[in-house]
């Protein structure tokens, strides 16, 4: 095997989290270093594909299958495997996926999902509908097609309008 075209083995790295200091009830954002070590690596552009939705609908399943590799954990536990916002490293090269090597590496985003706590979810969820090129919003479903088509739209709503508040500065 020529090791200048070897397929680099990938894991998920943390890259966001939303924390809070001692004694405080006010969250934000925060970079996590492994995150931020495996970007610091990387040269020339990226396109990112961020996943968001409730927890427990099978997020990081539909990351691993799209990569057709096992870099997000994924578990038959009841609790979410997803804390913040994980990243694949090292990134997706242009080649593996059929492109000529001058386009942009593909970083896959896998968020944790809430669903019940919008705030949370917000939190999280806009910077990365800000500065990715594609969001795919997961959601399953046992309700009627028009319910869940609602109930996706006034949740990508909410987070539109805050995405529009952190743009304006609000």
């Amino acid at each position: 095997m020529d090791p200048n075209n070897a397929k680099s083995p990938r894991v998920s790295k943390r890259w966001l989290n939303v924390t809070s200091h001692a004694g405080q009830t006010r969250t934000h954002l925060e970079v996590c270093d492994g995150g931020k070590r495996a970007l610091q690596n990387e040269i020339g552009p990226v396109n990112t594909v961020a996943i968001v939705g409730p927890a427990r609908q099978g997020k990081s399943y539909f990351l691993n299958a799209l990569a057709d590799a096992s870099i997000f954990r994924v578990s038959a536990e009841i609790e979410s495997c997803t804390r913040g916002v994980d990243l694949c490293a090292p990134l997706i090269r242009p080649e593996e996926w059929g492109n000529p090597s001058t386009a942009p590496q593909i970083g896959l985003l896998d968020v944790e999902g809430h669903g019940s706590a919008m705030a949370y979810d917000i939190k999280l969820s806009v910077p990365l509908f800000l500065v990715s090129n594609v969001v795919v919003f997961h959601y399953e479903c046992g309700c009627s097609p028009a319910a869940a088509v609602d109930s996706i739209l006034r949740q990508i709503r909410l987070l539109l309008g805050a995405a529009d508040d952190v743009v304006a500065g609000g």
